[in-house]
């Protein structure tokens, strides 16, 4: 009601102050009725948070504008630029915030409240322009899908959803206290990514109630103090026998067999491998070129001149190449999550071959089989996860340049590769049964 009311409102305000030839000289002309139309509505909704906004629209007056030795005119030019329309505009730009906010949250109750049925909620999925997460989240849902769970019954709640309702999302999930909560998987468990470990953390300890999982992480504690103090932290959230984690790597999934040893840890590869080309809807690329995936990041391991040693390397052998990388331009929302990510797919599946040092670099040059050569990054996860899909002959590890000329060579002449995750299929499997609740 408040909305509408404000709404109202400030459509009044503006067709008072609008006019076609003379936008200032119509204000003063009709700053008494502006006046009236603020201050008398708004003392009708008595909002605090605006109040001095509100004394000060209600105190002003043009007729009391002193020259103080300078044009009366250009004294009003003055308190247009910068008092009197930053008060109105800052009004209406945090109503119309508010109002925004509203309106997302009365959609969020109802989509938490939509449907029947056993409801499973995934947790602290993103939205930022990172397309090897969003292509994380999708292969998510599909599993769990497949899992037996119905479509609406998966209840996707992002980070920003999580903390900006947080009451909301509470009172829903608390209300399915028998419904498992699951956490949104990738590489971003232990201190490298601390403000991801940190809201993981606090979601943990206010659904201690609920059965929990975590899809597929990557676990690295930094060799630093707050390494060895985050690591510490950690074993209070996950170290529980309400708790199942997935490791995608070997070595996290020792470290966590040490950390958490009262929680339920299973060795299951990333997600993604678990879908194929067609399950994101891409269709059959012409091959043009050779693409160059590589990081910007605190995860880089590679230098420069290794980058530049390569560049050269393809240039010589007269091999055209593209740059690219794993970002959309903009965040990247839950309905154009599954466009962004197919078309991201599509680039990779026009490529000759790919050199890359991004896990999800590797793993869309695998589901599309697209010949690739991988660097390793600056922890454990993309040799790790190398280690899942080395039987895949199109996919071939680099420590040195010398290994990446010796594959550019190997891999040019290669062709009609196939994806085949069957090899993968027991440990998703094993997934899918401790989620059922059938181990």
């Amino acid at each position: 009601m408040v909305f509408y009311m404000m709404k109202k409102i400030f459509k009044e305000i503006y067709s008072l102050m609008a006019l076609k030839y003379d936008y200032q000289a119509n204000i003063i002309r009709q700053w008494k009725h502006i006046q009236k139309a603020i201050v008398e509505n708004w003392e009708t909704i008595s909002e605090k948070k605006y109040a001095k906004h509100i004394k000060w629209i209600k105190g002003f007056d043009f007729d009391d504008v002193k020259s103080n030795g300078c044009r009366k005119q250009y004294r009003i030019k003055m308190i247009f630029n910068k008092t009197l329309l930053y008060p109105i505009r800052r009004l209406h730009g945090n109503l119309h915030e508010r109002r925004e906010r509203y309106k997302e949250r009365v959609l969020l109750g109802r989509y938490l409240k939509k449907s029947t049925g056993e409801k499973i909620f995934l947790i602290g999925t993103p939205i930022h322009s990172n397309l090897g997460d969003s292509a994380i989240v999708l292969a998510e849902r599909l599993f769990l899908e497949k899992c037996g769970f119905d479509r609406d019954n998966i209840k996707e709640i992002t980070v920003v959803e999580y903390d900006r309702y947080n009451e909301l999302v509470l009172k829903y999930i608390r209300a399915n206290n028998s419904c498992s909560c699951c956490w949104h998987g990738g590489g971003n468990m232990g201190d490298q990514w601390l403000s991801e470990e940190k809201f993981r953390r606090r979601a943990i300890e206010q659904l201690s109630g609920n059965k929990m999982f975590i899809f597929p992480q990557t676990l690295y504690y930094t060799n630093t103090n707050q390494g060895d103090a985050e690591k510490e932290r950690s074993v209070s959230y996950y170290d529980n026998d309400k708790m199942i984690l997935a490791a995608r790597d070997l070595m996290s999934y020792n470290t966590m067999i040490h950390l958490y040893p009262n929680a339920c840890i299973l060795a299951v590869p990333d997600i993604v491998l678990s879908m194929k080309a067609e399950d994101f809807g891409v269709e059959t690329q012409v091959r043009e070129h050779v693409l160059l995936c590589m990081r910007k990041d605190i995860e880089c391991s590679i230098p420069d001149s290794l980058k530049n040693d390569i560049e050269k390397c393809l240039s010589e052998q007269g091999i055209t190449y593209e740059m690219t990388d794993m970002y959309w331009e903009g965040n990247v929302s839950k309905e154009k999550r599954m466009e962004c990510v197919t078309a991201k797919l599509e680039e990779f599946a026009k490529a000759r071959l790919v050199i890359t040092d991004r896990l999800h670099g590797m793993i869309f040059s695998a589901i599309t089989a697209t010949p690739c050569i991988v660097f390793d990054n600056n922890n454990h996860k993309v040799q790790g996860t190398y280690n899942w899909i080395s039987y895949l002959p199109y996919i071939k590890f680099a420590k040195t340049f010398e290994d990446a000329k010796k594959y550019i060579g190997q891999l040019m002449e290669i062709s009609n590769c196939k994806y085949d995750n069957e090899p993968l299929q027991p440990y998703y499997q094993k997934l899918r049964n401790v989620i059922r609740g059938e181990e």
